[in-house]
């Protein structure tokens, strides 16, 4: 049996107890010897299990009301020893050579609503651990209740011995277990770092440590040549589900990106809402009664950029508005936060549909983002910002009324999604032109007028949003030349001033946000 470690003598000390005492019976009746710190041995003697009391063992009590149990030189040395290599130290020192260690750690499940969170920190478990699973050549760490069935089983299998292949993955276990708990001991320390630094919303730590999982394979990245993956946070519940999960085709990168993107601008709206997305940009979005009305609203603000785009609502989806979508246009993702069997079933008839279900509301929102760069990566606080109209500034002589008002804040909302430079022309609550992605506010301004002119809208009375303040009193001339009768925008420039100047002088109202909106 090379390579096999006969178990003669084990230590076990654990918070949770469900399933020790059959473990400790069996491994009793296989003859092995058991240490136990007090609060598991008074556990296990109730069940008349022979144990050893590690007080005992060291000669020292536990002390500090139980913060040190186990940090003695005879513990350790009976775990990190190496067999025959050491006999002679273990048996000057009179050290039990320990063959298997069993832990579990104190609950942190609740840990930052107590008062004084240092005395239910873990030390003696975590660092007994870390060295059995240091020395697994010679010790077999235990983790976890899930494994006690298990090693039993192999040690009856094998005379008693647990083999080199179910050390090294139980080793491996071990590692990841303290991993995780150090991490949520860290989580713990940033929240109270937080709370006593009320004035930062984010906190932004000498060391982030991420711990993400592998969701699902995309079908590719950004191009077919990328290979991609989507990962998610352990903690953290991802913002949406494929409902129609047999449909076959596998979701890509850019599906991601602007599936995020169509959430996080629908989720804006309370009314029935719709928003098409391409290429993580709106492409056309809409207010209305029903989602039905808001849809075709939506995909007439841009029929062209919207076929094959991404259709979201923030309303449970209907058979009629299903219907609609799959006779009016080529649609790769349907979005939603509800959606019955009867709609579901009608999606199904057109091949490779996807329809994603969301989280209205959900705590993504309030995450950072995280952009890799040339050796490093970029932190930044998430936008979360929300126009208040209460706090809106009206700086020019003429004043919009409740409807100019309503529009701006729409459209304000819209070109918060849309890449810088951007421009979004709106009139009672419908997209009517998007300039997305320019390097010059003009030219974001030339685009999203040509959009409208070519499928001929009508631009008269309508409300102008742009991301940021403008630099320059072109934008303002093209806004009158077209009948635009607001302009919602940061404000900000040195400018300022001319730029109030030119709307005054052509009767235009406009806002000032003081919220700027770079999207890149």
């Amino acid at each position: 049996m090379k390579n096999n470690v006969l178990i003669k003598n084990a230590i076990l000390s654990v918070q949770d107890k469900s399933g020790i005492q059959e473990f400790a019976k069996n491994l009793s009746k296989l003859g092995v010897k058991i240490l136990c710190t007090e609060g598991t041995a008074n556990f296990l003697k109730k069940s008349n299990i022979d144990v050893i009391n590690i007080s005992n063992y060291i000669k020292l009590p536990e002390i500090f009301n139980k913060r040190v149990k186990t940090l003695h030189y005879k513990i350790y040395g009976g775990i990190l020893h190496r067999g025959e290599k050491d006999k002679n130290i273990i048996k000057k020192y009179k050290i039990i050579p320990i063959d298997m260690v069993i832990i579990n750690f104190y609950s942190l499940n609740n840990l930052e609503l107590y008062e004084n969170i240092t005395e239910n920190i873990d030390i003696g478990g975590p660092s007994m651990i870390r060295a059995a699973a240091k020395n697994y050549k010679y010790i077999t760490a235990v983790t976890n209740n899930s494994q006690y069935k298990k090693i039993i089983k192999e040690m009856k299998n094998n005379e008693n011995c647990v083999t080199l292949n179910t050390r090294l993955k139980l080793a491996k276990i071990a590692f990841k277990n303290t991993l995780n708990y150090e991490t949520l001991v860290n989580k713990i320390f940033n929240k109270k770092i937080e709370k006593s630094k009320n004035k930062n919303k984010i906190i932004f730590p000498e060391v982030i440590n991420l711990k993400l999982t592998k969701k699902q394979e995309m079908r590719y990245g950004e191009n077919q040549h990328q290979k991609s993956a989507l990962y998610e946070s352990k903690n953290l519940e991802y913002m949406f589900s494929i409902k129609n999960k047999n449909i076959g085709k596998k979701l890509s990168y850019n599906n991601i990106e602007d599936v995020n993107t169509a959430i996080e601008c629908i989720d804006q709206f309370k009314k029935p809402a719709c928003v098409i997305v391409k290429h993580s940009n709106p492409c056309g979005a809409a207010i209305d009664s029903t989602i039905l009305k808001a849809y075709i609203k939506a995909q007439k603000a841009d029929p062209i950029s919207s076929f094959g785009g991404i259709v979201a609502f923030n309303k449970k989806l209907d058979y009629l508005t299903a219907a609609e979508i799959i006779k009016k246009q080529f649609v790769e993702i349907i979005i939603t936060p509800e959606i019955e069997e009867k709609t579901l079933n009608v999606i199904n008839t057109k091949k490779n549909i996807r329809v994603i279900i969301y989280k209205k509301n959900n705590t993504f929102k309030s995450l950072i983002d995280i952009k890799s760069v040339h050796g490093g990566f970029l932190l930044q606080e998430h936008n979360t910002n929300n126009i208040d109209i209460k706090k809106i500034k009206i700086v020019t002589k003429r004043e919009p009324n409740d409807t100019e008002i309503n529009d701006s804040i729409f459209a304000w909302k819209i070109a918060k999604f849309v890449k810088s430079n951007a421009i979004v022309f709106a009139k009672n609550n419908i997209t009517l032109g998007i300039g997305s992605g320019q390097t010059s506010r003009i030219y974001a301004t030339k685009i999203a007028k040509m959009k409208s002119e070519q499928i001929n809208k009508n631009l008269k009375n309508s409300v102008m949003a742009s991301d940021a303040f403008f630099t320059f009193t072109d934008n303002i001339t093209v806004a009158e030349q077209i009948g635009v009768k607001c302009i919602i925008q940061p404000g900000g420039s040195i400018k300022d001033k001319e730029i109030i100047q030119e709307a005054n002088k052509h009767n235009i109202s406009m806002i000032f946000t003081n919220i700027r909106n770079f999207r890149h």
